[in-house]
């Protein structure tokens, strides 16, 4: 699929009626899929695939497969098992891959179409609002190896995205609050006007989006568009697209800690919390008023729950392992002012781990 492409591939799915229409469309593909797999997890799979199912027309055969939820599920060493699934399945190279699920499981899917046979066609449907607005948008599919998050992956565009905000009502309020994490990111980052959108909805963001009011839709759909709009002007991430890995310097490594620890963190509380340290990092952000009220809404937003021990160097061990470092250096994307990002700014190790070691004193640790 080529980028021109991107947006008319995004679906905005209002009406549980509107799923049929769009299934169906599948048939009109060329060439028509041979087969139809959809991957879910274990959650996905009682919650939103009889929806699924009960808009999927009769005539195309559908087969599924099924992972366990979580993050341990995008280890490297499980992709062999659904390629092998596939296989005795009768996958073949004209096969259709559907991703039914959060982040978790579109990474992975899309990660699996992309190599098995040199790659299948595959559709993503994200059922989490991390997902929705992030996750399943962009075309970076990836897994986990050795516990470093993301370490192998590839970019490959899926042949479209459907977002149906009814799925949230599936969700509890933790994982609403993950997927405004990075609805806050594309403001701070990307566009003023969006920032001050949900911040001025703050009282209300979660029974909005949880009900999947007209407002919370505009939301999504707003957060899902910046993001397209930063995607198709570097898709291959070599310059801009990097602004939106704000915060994930820091949530990745400690992605990967938690991994260590057999204790595996979400996404979403990770990424908020990395960007609450990398905030103190964006030296370029001189407002300090400004500043420290984007700190009060990220803090408001969610805090770390965990008790175990938090080692400043064990992150900065695993942020070595960052693909956007260059030269042994630390490379971050930062914040200028609301709105406004930059990226591969240079960051020392010294002011990485004091960045974490103050933050982590802040929200009740």
């Amino acid at each position: 699929m080529g980028l021109e492409s991107v947006h008319e591939s995004l679906w905005f799915i209002e009406e549980r009626g509107a799923f049929g229409d769009r299934m169906r469309a599948l048939s009109g593909l060329n060439p028509p899929p041979t087969s139809v797999f959809v991957l879910t997890d274990h959650n996905t799979n009682t919650h939103c695939l009889p929806l699924f199912k009960a808009h999927w027309p009769e005539a195309i055969p559908l087969h599924v497969l099924n992972i366990p939820p979580g993050e341990a599920s995008k280890d490297w060493t499980r992709v062999p098992e659904l390629m092998q699934q596939l296989s005795a399945l009768g996958a073949d190279r004209s096969s259709l891959l559907i991703a039914l699920g959060g982040g978790v499981v579109t990474d992975f899917g899309g990660f699996v179409a992309s190599v098995y046979q040199r790659g299948i066609r595959f559709g993503l449907i994200p059922t989490s609002l991390l997902a929705m607005v992030d996750a399943s948008l962009g075309g970076k599919t990836g897994v986990d190896v050795e516990g470093v998050k993301n370490l192998a992956g590839r970019f490959a565009q899926p042949e479209f995205v459907g977002v149906w905000p009814g799925f949230l009502r599936t969700l509890p309020e933790s994982e609403i609050r993950q997927g405004l994490a990075e609805m806050l990111k594309q403001g701070l980052m990307l566009s003023e006007a969006h920032w001050g959108e949900l911040v001025a909805a703050e009282s209300r963001w979660v029974e909005a989006l949880q009900s999947a009011t007209s407002e919370a839709q505009g939301w999504i759909r707003t957060s899902a568009r910046l993001k397209l709009d930063c995607v198709a002007s570097d898709p291959d991430e070599r310059g801009s697209r990097a602004m939106l890995n704000f915060g994930h310097t820091v949530g990745h490594a400690l992605e990967s800690v938690f991994l260590e620890k057999r204790r595996p963190i979400a996404h979403g509380e990770a990424v908020l919390f990395g960007m609450r340290v990398e905030l103190h990092l964006a030296k370029a952000f001189e407002d300090l008023e400004e500043r420290e009220m984007v700190l009060g809404v990220l803090r408001r937003l969610g805090n770390l729950e965990e008790s175990v021990p938090l080692k400043a160097e064990r992150l900065l061990h695993f942020a070595r392992f960052d693909k956007k470092n260059r030269g042994g250096a630390l490379r971050l994307a930062l914040p200028e002012r609301i709105g406004k990002g930059r990226w591969g700014v240079e960051c020392t190790e010294s002011d990485f781990t004091s960045a974490i070691q103050l933050e982590w004193g802040c929200g009740g640790h």
